[in-house]
């Protein structure tokens, strides 16, 4: 009795330290991503996440002219996706098993009865119930002179108009109420884009159009926003031909508990429960 409780006591001891480093790993340790996006004669961008020295492992990917995509998700080393991809074939296997056995047990009698057409039930419907001897009487719909005509179609336009009218004023109002739920949560949305954007991009980007008036409007248009460029990515433009070529990597981390608090803060706000609740 002794030597289990013992053992208890240790697996327990255990639970407990997994527990206060996975913990301590939410408070303390980032998920930090990477991404690199290249492009010569074919796209590929190829982009990672990880957690906790790699206890969390998700890849991801697009590649060769298809574009495919591509994931993978390892948790201690352990592939999922290799673990959802094994049990279909394992399952086709069984299911053709299970419909060969099927085909066995049918005798002649199943097969016979299972050949024989089955006749819909027929439904009688009656809409109007004549007594015997009465005629039903049919009513010609009066014809309308020609006055007559424009003023109910100009009724039915302006019912038409008062419904649209309607509409795009409670449109103007849920505007109105985005617009100021979006101001109350603005400083809350800076701050987590801010602590979720890139901390390093470097690289090279090659552009060129047709026409090197283009290429030229392109490259005023990026010139304006100098201040918001990394200064490890270079920016080339060509204008003697059509050309895309790149090589962008970038990186950056997430805080998990941090992301989660600002996440409920923009959630908890009066003006964000107001909006979610008149869509509802």
């Amino acid at each position: 009795m002794t030597i289990l409780l013992t053992i208890l006591g240790i697996l327990g001891k255990v639970i407990l330290i997994a527990l206060l480093i996975i913990v301590a790993g939410l408070v303390l340790l980032p998920v930090v991503y990477r991404v690199r996006i290249t492009k010569s004669e074919d796209f590929v961008l190829k982009g990672t996440v990880r957690w906790l020295f790699g206890f969390l492992y998700v890849s991801f990917g697009l590649t060769g002219a298809e574009k495919k995509f591509i994931w993978d998700i390892r948790i201690l080393g352990i592939s999922l996706r290799k673990l959802l991809e094994k049990p279909k074939d394992g399952n086709k296997k069984k299911k053709k098993k299970k419909k060969k056995r099927k085909k066995k047990k049918a005798g002649p009698e199943y097969t016979e009865a299972a050949k024989k057409p089955t006749i819909p039930s027929r439904r009688v419907t009656t809409d109007y119930v004549w007594e015997k001897g009465v005629e039903p009487e049919f009513f010609e719909e009066e014809e309308l002179s020609g006055f007559e005509k424009a003023a109910r179609k100009l009724k039915e336009k302006r019912e038409k108009f008062s419904l649209t009218f309607e509409n795009i004023c409670a449109k103007l109002d849920k505007a109105k109420e985005a617009m100021q739920a979006f101001g109350t949560i603005k400083p809350l949305v800076m701050n987590l884009l801010q602590h979720i954007r890139p901390r390093k991009i470097k690289g090279f980007l090659i552009f060129g159009f047709d026409s090197p008036a283009n290429t030229g409007m392109l490259t005023g248009l990026l010139g304006c926003f100098l201040g918001w460029i990394p200064e490890k990515l270079e920016i080339t433009p060509d204008f003697t031909q059509k050309r895309l070529e790149c090589d962008v990597r970038i990186a950056g981390r997430i805080f998990i508990v941090y992301t989660v608090i600002q996440a409920v803060k923009i959630l908890k706000t009066p003006e964000i429960k107001k909006l979610l609740k008149s869509r509802k």
